[in-house]
């Protein structure tokens, strides 16, 4: 709740003293400075396991000296623990200043729930109640409680039906403003330097203005929130105008470079102003009921550079404390450069494969690139001989000429496949036909196969849904697997040579599968055939799987290697494929 310097504590702006449980009014001269409590501080306990402790069944364990015994710490202690909070009500968790979360609480020890200067007495009447009938009630007049002074304590057995065994204690006193001003600001004192030492940056804003709006735009009928801020952005842009950061710790001064608290203590548009769409979608997840949003954003410092932050918001609930919602932000620069290192590496180490290969394949390319050479040279001494006739066949020299020009086209694409495969460039996302980009791959490889006697069958899936990719990366994914097989089956004597390549479509995705008929993988090697630099092969690098998995990773798939009854390797690859993916077309 945002307040002005002069009514920084509103609720304190009653008379000077609160009464709080009471049965009896005060006497007429204190009226004026006493007021009712509109509910009572009511506590319920479950004895059952401190009877023997209590002495209620007749046998003292703990004490002993006196019907009102002096009480060691070790016994309070020993008592307090067996002693089960039960039901606890909404004024007693707001008179001894505990959490809001009743199922969390009710699973606490009394004594950690419990003011520490009266343990003693709670343990005295919660005694004289379990030793007497079930119509017997306690009263006791102690000190303070809390915020509470001259405090009556009264105990007595529940009478409700189920809760037999069950004592319920009513507390009631007297509350001044000064004892609770005092509490209040050490409350203050004690959040202000728990935030300020928190290492992680912290703002503290008041959402209460933000929630009203939502709050009205329900009442009068909006059913879809998330969907009615997308639609209308100036109410987005309302709610950064007045939504306002009210507490800020040393840890946000510093990633944001500000001299002074003071300097973010406003309203929080600053927060999104470089993260385009952050706010809408952190709005959208309040409304939804989600506890919490998380978020990588930048966020501009107060001199003008941007930080990469993960960004996150608790939200207190629907309708509940909005004024004390809290932002965190977890500085990600270095985080967000050692992964462009690495991102930086993988790709050197993708490049250099992908060379590796193309020189494991230079017959296969260079017999790609010498057919339609071979035929645009064939078609032009043709075109010659028909061009010297008298009368020259022209329409036989078109045809001729129209052939050079689609021999020109293919040689022109498969160079630029090859040039595609050699060049070191930044990943590319974009929708793809995965079947062509088997079939591309393909092409890199059968003449290499054709000349070994491998023969390749493929077995494409029909109606294959587009894919979200980068066609070079997964490319490269199919040619190591096809070249990873060939490789196998090279050292196969006499025997069927064969490399299916299948097509399929998986739960939400796309998939893959290569499978040969060479000796496979070696049972021992099939947990590491996927590790950098480890290979079967006495002349191999062993990055070219290792490729394979650090690319299928990065599409959100999966890749694994198995071994088939028969024989020979199996490698499957699944890669997901999101309605956005779809919607993209291939």
């Amino acid at each position: 709740m945002t307040t002005n310097a002069d009514d920084s504590v509103p609720h304190l702006q009653t008379p000077p003293q609160v009464r709080v449980g009471v049965t009896t009014h005060p006497p007429e001269s204190a009226k004026s400075d006493r007021q009712a409590f509109g509910s009572s501080a009511v506590w319920h306990f479950e004895i059952g396991e401190a009877h023997p402790l209590l002495g209620s069944d007749g046998e003292r364990t703990v004490w002993s000296s006196s019907d009102e015994p002096d009480w060691r710490r070790d016994e309070l202690d020993t008592v307090l623990d067996s002693i089960r909070v039960v039901e606890v009500s909404d004024a007693a968790i707001s008179l001894f200043g505990l959490p809001m979360d009743r199922e969390h609480l009710l699973t606490w020890p009394v004594a950690n729930l419990w003011p520490e200067q009266s343990h003693a007495a709670l343990a005295d009447i919660l005694r004289a109640v379990s030793i007497k009938g079930d119509d017997a009630q306690e009263l006791r007049r102690i000190g303070t409680v809390g915020w509470l002074d001259a405090v009556s304590l009264t105990a007595q057995r529940s009478t409700q039906t189920g809760l037999h065994g069950i004592i319920v204690l009513t507390i009631s006193g007297t509350v001044s403003a000064a004892s609770a001003l005092r509490e209040l600001q050490s409350r203050q004192d004690r959040w202000r330097n728990m935030l300020s030492a928190m290492p992680i940056p912290i703002w503290q804003v008041d959402a209460v203005p933000a929630g009203k709006i939502l709050d009205r735009l329900a009442e009068n009928g909006v059913t879809d929130l998330p969907n009615y801020l997308a639609e209308h952005p100036a109410l987005v842009d309302l709610a950064g105008e007045i939504v306002l950061v009210t507490q800020v710790n040393d840890a946000a001064v510093a990633l944001l470079r500000a001299s002074h608290p003071s300097q973010l203590i406003r309203s929080v548009e600053y927060l999104f102003a470089a993260a385009p769409g952050s706010h809408l979608r952190l709005l959208q997840a309040y409304c939804s009921g989600l506890p919490t949003y998380v978020e990588e954003i930048q966020v501009r410092d107060l001199v003008g550079h941007l930080q990469d932050v993960l960004f996150m918001v608790m939200f207190p609930g629907r309708g509940r404390r909005l004024e004390s919602t809290i932002l965190l932000m977890i500085d990600n620069t270095e985080r967000i450069a050692a992964e462009t290192k690495v991102r930086r590496v993988e790709a050197d180490f993708a490049h250099a494969a992908r060379i590796s290969t193309l020189g494991e394949l230079t017959a296969s390319l260079a017999h790609e690139v010498k057919q339609p050479i071979s035929a645009m040279l064939t078609n032009a001494e043709t075109s010659l001989r028909w061009l010297a006739k008298d009368p020259p066949n022209l329409a036989k020299v078109a045809q001729l000429n129209q052939r050079i020009v689609s021999s020109a086209q293919h040689a022109n694409d498969v160079i630029n496949r090859i040039q595609d495969m050699a060049r070191h460039r930044a990943p590319h996302r974009g929708p793809l036909n995965f079947n062509e980009v088997v079939v591309q791959a393909v092409s890199f490889v059968r003449h290499d196969t054709d000349e070994h006697d491998i023969r390749l069958r493929l077995d494409l899936a029909v109606g294959l849904p587009p894919v979200r990719g980068d066609r070079v990366q997964l490319q490269q994914v199919v040619v190591n697997l096809l070249v990873n097989s060939a490789q196998a089956l090279k050292s196969v004597g006499d025997g069927r040579r064969e490399i299916h390549v299948r097509t399929f479509v998986p739960e939400a995705g796309i998939g893959l599968c290569v499978q040969d008929t060479g000796p496979g993988i070696p049972e021992g090697d099939l947990g590491r055939v996927f590790e950098g630099f480890f290979s079967t092969k006495d002349d191999g690098l062993g990055i070219g799987l290792a490729i394979c998995q650090s690319i299928v990773a990065a599409h959100g798939g999966t890749i694994t290697a198995s071994n088939a009854a028969a024989g020979g390797a199996i490698f499957d690859v699944v890669i997901p494929v999101t309605p956005a993916d779809t919607a993209g077309g291939g």
